[in-house]
This record gives C-alpha cells, structure tokens and sequence, in this order.
C-alpha cells in the first residue's frame, strides 16, 4: 500500500478551523458591536423625541398657565366693572327716585300744608313742617301713603297748638326704596 502523509493536510485543516473559528468570534463581536451601537442610536434617538415632547407639553402647559392667569384677571375685572356698574346702577336708583319724588312732592302737599324741613339721605326721607288743620294733614298723609316709591311712612310726632286746632306741626320719616334693597346693599359693600 501506498503510504500518505496526512499530516500537512490536518495541518492545513486545522489552521483553516483556527481561522474560521477566529473569524467567527470576530465577526459575532462585531455584529454584536453594530448591533448595540444600533440600539444606542435608537434609543438616544427615542430619548430626543420623548425630551421634545416633555418640552413642549412643558410650553403649552406654561401657555395654558399664563393664560389662565389672563383669564382670571379678566374675570377680576369684569367682576370690578360689575360691582362699579351695580354701584352706579345703585346711585341712579337713589338720585331718579329723589327727583321723581321732588316732581310729586308739588303734587302730594295740598294747600294749608307748609314744609320747613326736608331731609333725603340714601333713599331716606325726613319732612317735617305744620298744616293749618287737621282736615289738610290727613289729605296730606293720605297722599304720601298712595305715592307708589314710598316705603315704610311713619309718622314721628304731631303737636298741636294748645289754643286752637288749626295748627298742628308733624314729622314724617319714610325710605324711597324698600328697606330689603338697602339692607342689601350695605350688606354687599
């Protein structure tokens, strides 16, 4: 038989497998490299992304916030406006029932009923003054109580003169608007 030498062959083989083995191990490590440089990028990549959202879900909050803030200082003012409108709302009340009652008060004082003291403060009026009789201060009541603007009449005191009945003093006390409303009105100041 014929005798071979294998020997140079295995040799060769085995550094062929070295070699494959090598380039195996290097190429795995290289890939695996690529491959977690890869996943770096992605999810820096995705990092950046998600910190772009939060800044900006910061700003749009910051935007709503401010104008929030807006809104509230708006609504205070309106608020201010309304009370200042109600105020005036108020006063215009007081001052139209005060002239209306001034244009009626001609009317309401019948002859024989003299005034000599007319009080008006808030819608409280205060008159005092002297009939020549009895007769012409009843009509004079009388009037005051059918004024539609008139609340709460009372009637403070009369005198008469000790000798006769023909003049006879009085003060009267009424509120131009309801005393529910005032009250109202103070308690809201």
């Amino acid at each position: 038989m014929i005798e071979i030498n294998l020997a140079p062959w295995r040799e060769r083989k085995r550094k062929q497998d070295k070699l494959r083995a090598a380039l195996i191990v290097i190429s795995s490590i290289l890939f695996s490299c690529a491959l977690q440089l890869t996943c770096v990028v992605y999810l820096n990549h995705q990092s950046n992304k998600q910190l772009v959202r939060v800044n900006t879900l910061k700003e749009q909050y910051q935007s709503i916030h401010t104008q929030q803030k807006k809104v509230s200082l708006m609504i205070d003012t309106l608020a201010q406006a309304q009370s200042q409108i109600d105020r005036i709302k108020k006063l215009k009340i007081h001052h139209l029932a005060f002239v209306f009652f001034c244009k009626a008060l001609d009317l309401l004082v019948p002859n024989g009923v003299f005034l000599d003291h007319f009080y008006y403060q808030n819608g409280r009026v205060e008159l005092s003054g002297v009939g020549e009789s009895s007769r012409h201060l009843n009509d004079f009541f009388k009037r005051l109580e059918e004024v539609p603007g008139a609340y709460m009449v009372k009637f403070l005191s009369f005198e008469t003169s000790a000798e006769s009945n023909e003049y006879k003093e009085f003060n009267i006390t009424f509120s131009l608007l309801k005393r529910e409303k005032v009250s109202n009105e103070k308690s809201t100041q």
